[in-house]
């Protein structure tokens, strides 16, 4: 999978882009060498001194505090609080587990943690304390700046709804939601809608009271933050290019833009304050494959270069397939074909690799950016084959049927929602399989090993449930033993079990299967790389199952800090 956008709240599954992280030190020195020019004079404060990640951070309502949720030395994501002057001196906040997303006077509010289910939109004091619940299931969130009334997103039948105020829809995605922000005046939200499986989001201004779209700002790049700028005439956003640096830019109502800061580096921009104060997150963010494969004694890691996105293991477990997405596979990506266990990677296409052969000699590649189509490269001798996209408008995923005669496609035709397709790799256009609603999570390979079924998830009636598609026909059913929230996302190579991820719960992250027949369920593995510091979520990774029990899976790798910019016009 590629690596996510900063997901929390919002959480689309997988990255579509993501970019290498430019060393502490002399990133920031550069950055802060452009910084203070006469022209600019910014200035630059460090507010966190650990090993991991900062998630999201807020400014107090009077400026003089900042609140932030990190995860530190391979902990989970904890609440903290600190002031710029004694930034080495932050207090731990109750709940310890918590996200914050928006702070007003007096309270916080926060995704709190719920041991065995998945984390609670709360209201909590400024200083910490007994989270009082407001709503579950919210994916994203923010206040008003009066406090009372909540932006919320959340997902029903498939599709991703914006709430101002809780309950009034005023705007409805088929692709997924992030970055939820009100205005200054409380008249509008922004937010980043993404294509599914995307992190190339279009940055949306929509109209409280109306509905109506004020502004639909495509950047051409991958975006990973936003927020209003002071007086609530622009949206200032973070973003770049594949394999490039982030650069921070504004982008007005009337659709002009102009850039805020351009230096070489990653940088998440988390929150605005008055007098043109910002938080940012900055250092380096990798990805990364662990597993355990025939013959390894332990988990190990087979990264290759900073970027490292599992696509594929053939079926015999000695041919693996993977992208390069960061510094290492360029602007447009590079994939990588490697021969078990000890030979070196080689190269074999430019773009993103999404699924390997079952008999390891061919990989499904599709381009970074739209339009995609979808081109089947050897993994040896041979010539590369592109397929016909026919009437779809979208590719999301891909992957192969058992034997490698044909594809399982998640796309969409133009102004339809993403729906499932199957193609003959000899040759024809994809067809629909099964019914609009029903689909599967990206980067998962859940056509059984006898080809006969599609797990997947419909969204039919309003209700997300995990189903089995028959691929000769016939309705799908539920599948016995999975809770509405548990996702499909492959087999084992019997057969007799459906691997799931379980329900959006924090690190760490566990696999569990259910035997399909019995409708029991269990947990499996954990994924958890020996390393623990800076993982940020392996709940969207790709994940595959080899023969003899072996397995993969990619995660991202963060190791950050939060800064304190000043001086922002």
């Amino acid at each position: 999978a590629s690596p996510a956008p900063r997901t929390r709240p919002g959480r689309p599954r997988v990255a579509a882009a993501a970019l290498l992280l430019a060393a502490g030190a002399g990133a920031l020195g550069l950055l802060a060498g452009r910084a203070l020019s006469p022209r600019n004079p910014l200035s630059f404060q460090k507010l966190t001194f650990r090993r991991g990640f900062v998630w999201s951070a807020r400014f107090s309502p009077d400026g003089n505090t900042v609140v932030y949720s990190a995860a530190w030395d391979g902990g989970p994501l904890e609440l903290f609080a600190t002031r710029p002057d004694t930034p080495g001196d932050a207090t731990p906040l109750e709940p310890r587990h918590a996200e914050v997303l928006a702070t007003s006077p007096g309270e916080l509010l926060v995704l709190a943690d719920r041991p065995g289910s998945s984390p609670v939109l709360a209201r909590v004091p400024l200083t910490g304390g007994t989270p009082r619940p407001v709503l579950p299931d919210v994916l994203a969130a923010d206040a008003s700046p009066s406090g009372p009334e909540l932006a919320v997103v959340r997902e029903k039948g498939g599709a991703w709804r914006v709430e101002y105020p809780v309950g009034r829809t005023i705007h409805e995605s088929s692709g997924e939601v992030s970055h939820l922000r009100v205005s200054p005046s409380g008249r509008a939200v922004a937010f980043l809608d993404h294509p599914v499986a995307s992190a190339f989001g279009a940055i949306v201004v929509v109209d409280r009271e109306s509905g109506r779209p004020l502004l639909r700002h495509e950047a051409g790049a991958y975006v990973n933050g936003l927020d209003w700028s002071p007086s609530g005439e622009e949206v200032w956003y973070s973003s770049g290019r594949p394999g490039g640096d982030i650069v921070l830019g504004a982008v007005a109502l009337s659709g002009q833009t102009r850039r805020l800061l351009a230096a070489p580096g990653h940088r998440v921009l988390l929150d605005v304050g008055d007098g043109g104060r910002i938080l940012v997150a900055e250092g380096t963010r990798s990805l990364e494959i662990a597993g355990r494969l025939p013959g390894d004694a332990a988990e190990r890691s087979y990264s290759w270069l900073d970027g490292t996105a599992l696509a594929g293991l053939s079926a015999d477990g000695r041919t693996l397939l993977f992208s390069e997405l960061r510094g290492g596979g360029g602007t447009l990506g590079a994939v990588f074909a490697r021969e078990l266990p000890a030979a070196l990677p080689y190269r074999i296409a430019e773009g993103h690799a999404l699924d390997l052969s079952p008999d390891g000699r061919w990989a499904a590649v599709v381009p970074r950016v739209p339009p995609r189509s979808i081109t089947l490269v050897p993994t040896g001798v041979g010539e590369p084959r592109r397929l016909p996209r026919g009437t779809l408008h979208e590719i999301h995923s891909v992957c192969f049927f058992p034997g490698g005669g044909r594809l399982l496609v998640l796309g969409a035709e133009k102004g339809r929602p993403p729906r499932l397709f199957s193609q003959d790799v000899a040759g024809g256009e994809p067809r629909a399989l099964g019914p609009e609603g029903l689909v599967v999570a990206p980067f998962t390979r859940t056509v059984s090993p006898d080809g006969s079924t599609v797990a997947g998830i419909s969204g039919a009636g309003g209700r997300r449930t995990p189903v089995l598609l028959p691929v000769g026909g016939g309705e799908a059913r539920p599948v016995p033993g999975l809770l509405p929230d548990d996702e499909p996302f492959g087999w084992s190579p019997d057969g007799r079990w459906l691997y799931v991820r379980e329900p959006a719960l924090r690190q760490p992250s566990w696999i569990a299967r259910v035997d399909v027949a019995r409708g029991v369920k269990e947990r499996w593995r954990e994924m958890r790389p020996a390393d623990g510091a800076g993982v940020v979520d392996t709940r969207g990774s790709a994940f595959v199952a080899g023969p003899e029990g072996s397995y993969l899976y990619d995660f991202e790798r963060a190791l950050e800090d939060l800064y304190l910019v000043s001086g922002l016009r």
